[in-house]
């Protein structure tokens, strides 16, 4: 964070102003953390499906309603701030990929990736749509490594990485 801080202070042309909301911001993130740390894990699991329906919602919510930025519409404006439901996203798919995997049991097999995948490739197709494709497969990414940790082998995780760099560029072209 300090780091951060310096170089927009330096970007700004030492705009103390500029440094003074991002130091605002810094340290609520720092609290946000300390807040999220402090919540047992088990209340993040049972809340998996709920976070993961709302930040869904949200994703429609930006095509339906989200404000355009530079030939993009990935925000949603509050009024007093403008949010970015794909980073919501980035949280609820590693919770909700474990709850499904920790549900069913064992390590995961065909079955349970597939429906693993199904569940992340929703969130990802919105964003993809949005145009973000680097958070599209960034979003697949973590859902693999979640899988990953449950036990998937490298073998299928290769392979599907692979798939998703080949047909990367060939998706560019329709976002």
């Amino acid at each position: 964070m300090l780091l951060s801080s310096l170089t927009l202070w330096s970007a700004s042309g030492f705009d103390e102003s500029m440094l003074f909301k991002h130091l605002a911001r810094c340290a609520l993130t720092l609290v946000c953390i300390l807040v999220m740390s402090s919540i047992p894990a088990a209340s993040y699991q049972r809340s998996a499906p709920y976070l993961y329906f709302v930040a869904v919602s949200l994703l429609l919510a930006v095509a339906l309603f989200g404000d355009s930025t530079n030939g993009s519409q990935r925000w949603l404006d509050i009024g007093f701030f403008r949010f970015q439901p794909s980073e919501l996203i980035k949280l609820s798919i590693p919770i909700m990929i474990a709850w499904m995997v920790h549900l069913q049991g064992g390590r995961p097999d065909f079955r349970k990736i597939a429906l693993c995948l199904m569940i992340t490739l929703v969130p990802a197709g919105l964003i993809a749509l949005q145009p973000d494709l680097d958070g599209a497969i960034f979003t697949v990414i973590y859902a693999l490594f979640v899988l990953f940790f449950a036990g998937m082998s490298w073998k299928i995780i290769g392979g599907f990485v692979v798939s998703v760099l080949t047909l990367a560029p060939i998706l560019w072209f329709f976002v």
